[in-house]
């Protein structure tokens, strides 16, 4: 299956093979198939989404080496090949640097996390690398300000979990425990143990001495440290010189990919620490520092709510966006529109689940909605016995995220296409449409009135919806069964005065098929209630 590039919205950087397997192992959904390819493309992409986020997961080929160089071919192929990324985010593992020597003390620790921020005037990643040498000494280019800076609405996810610390940690655990017990070519994303986890100071003359630190406690395990992060093209194994990067910028970790991926993609740049910059450096952390960094990566993109209006500019854009977004391998049609595939349906799925929790009674008028004509939708037909007030309460998040829109006026509202056929699914996903369609006929039922001359203006209005309701089958249920008879019946009659004969002799039949089910053939009100429209006989 071929996939479609512009329907990806989210990169997800992972330059290591440990880093990737981590990201793949945190998506909601993986998405089966591949990106098209042609000569001259250099990389491979894996797919899938994560909170309704449609995510690409980009890695360095097996073999190559990483550094700035690599990472900024990566990301400007990332940037031709996805015309309709957001955002990035930068995921994997870095060198922490401890300083004890502050106050209060950063006492960065294996396995914790690192989250690239502006502090003061230190720039939230410091290109070290990037210069030039004066008479005065090496000096950064604009002051280390050189990269562009992480989007505003990463910074801002980022702040929403920032701003629970010291708790924060709690927010992205439960993401790192689903991966915990994850196979990789090597073993899982376990901890190794604390007490694997060994500092060594080193003075300026080189002398190393082991640094005692006493173990966190299971429940603090894991602390997050937000700052400047420092990039540059050669790995650190050199705990002096580390030292007098971290003493001279302020810098709380070490890596070596986001100053080539910055000024191509702004990332959000997220490290587990797995290392302390040193010649003691091991592979031993990688997998588990890995796992934590996408852990706090998908609880970024939790806090991040896709609105509708992306799909829905990616859905104009072009037939082939359409077909994209409309087609699902092994699932039945949905009217003339082709099915949907299963991307969306499971981006949005998240979505409603999510609006269901906070606003119930939202998703419930939503659903409500969806069994109308998705086109001028009078609050009259939707408004089931609530104040204005109360009314504008429950509209307002569907309107904020873009599920539907207010008609000019505002006493209207309308609703995408491909939004209204979501909600359906997602419904039947649920075994909820059947008893939504029910609601919709009893409101229509209550709202459709006699087809009489004097209530021509409000049958005009209501009959796109009643049309819409009368294609969905009606179950054995009696109520319901004389609702739509009932429906039938009247709609029948203003479609007869309008002089569609044709149009109200389906209506009546419908009617005498709904009488004759619920009260026999032969029964008085069956014979009398769907006489022909031509007798004049009416209810």
């Amino acid at each position: 299956m071929e996939l479609d590039p512009n329907f990806y919205t989210v990169a997800w950087i992972a330059p290591l093979e440990i880093e990737a397997r981590a990201a793949l192992h945190l998506l909601d959904n993986r998405h089966q198939g591949q990106f098209p390819w042609s000569y001259g493309y250099d990389y491979l992409f894996h797919a899938g989404d994560i909170n309704g986020h449609n995510v690409i997961i980009a890695t360095l080929p097996s073999g190559q080496e990483y550094g700035t160089g690599s990472a900024a071919a990566l990301a400007s192929q990332i940037k031709a090949s996805f015309p309709n990324i957001r955002f990035g985010l930068l995921v994997g593992v870095a060198a922490g640097l401890p300083n004890l020597s502050r106050s209060p003390p950063y006492d960065i620790r294996l396995g914790d996390v690192l989250v690239g921020l502006p502090d003061g005037e230190s720039a939230g990643l410091v290109a070290y690398d990037l210069g030039k040498d004066t008479k005065n000494g090496f000096q950064l280019l604009c002051c280390g300000h050189v990269l562009a800076r992480t989007e505003t609405i990463v910074r801002s996810a980022i702040g929403c979990i920032k701003i629970e610390s010291p708790h924060d940690a709690d927010i992205f655990l439960p993401f790192y425990e689903s991966i915990r017990d994850k196979r990789h070519a090597n073993g899982t994303f376990r901890d190794p143990g604390q007490d694997q986890d060994e500092l060594y100071a080193v003075d300026k003359d080189g002398v190393e001495r082991t640094v005692k630190r006493e173990q966190r406690p299971d429940s603090k395990r894991v602390h997050v440290w937000y700052g400047p992060i420092g990039s540059g093209e050669k790995l650190m194994k050199n705990a002096v010189k580390r030292n007098e990067l971290r003493d001279r910028y302020n810098v709380i970790g070490l890596e070596m990919e986001a100053a080539g991926t910055m000024n191509q993609i702004p990332v959000g740049v997220i490290r587990g620490v797995c290392d302390y910059g040193d010649e003691h450096k091991s592979k031993e952390w990688q997998p588990y520092a890995a796992a934590m960094a996408a852990a706090y990566a998908k609880a970024v993109l939790y806090q991040i709510f896709p609105k509708m209006s992306t799909y829905l500019e990616l859905f104009q854009e072009s037939e082939s966006n359409q077909e994209c977004l409309l087609k699902y391998d092994g699932a039945k049609d949905l009217r003339r529109d082709g099915s949907i595939q299963r991307p969306v349906i499971s981006t949005w799925q998240i979505s409603f689940d999510q609006i269901r929790r906070a606003f119930p009674a939202a998703t419930d008028l939503l659903a409500l909605m969806s069994m109308f004509d998705r086109q001028g939708i009078p609050e009259d037909l939707v408004n089931r016995g609530k104040n204005r007030l109360t009314f504008e309460d429950t509209i307002a998040p569907l309107v904020s995220f873009s599920l539907i829109r207010t008609e000019i006026g505002g006493r209207s509202f309308e609703m995408h296409r491909l939004i209204q056929l979501s909600i359906r699914e997602w419904l039947k996903r649920r075994g909820r449409f059947h008893a939504w369609t029910k609601q919709g006929r009893e409101v229509m039922g209550e709202m459709f009135p006699s087809g009489d001359y004097e209530t021509w203006t409000t049958c005009q209005m209501l009959l796109p919806h009643l049309k819409e309701l009368m294609q969905f089958l009606v179950e054995s249920d009696k109520d319901d069964l004389l609702n739509d008879t009932r429906i039938a019946r009247r709609c029948g009659w203003y479609i007869y005065l309008m002089g569609k004969y044709e149009e109200a002799e389906v209506m009546y039949r419908r009617a005498l098929t709904g009488y004759e089910k619920v009260l026999g053939a032969d029964h008085p009100d069956t014979l009398m209630k769907t006489e022909s429209p031509s007798s004049e006989i009416r209810r």
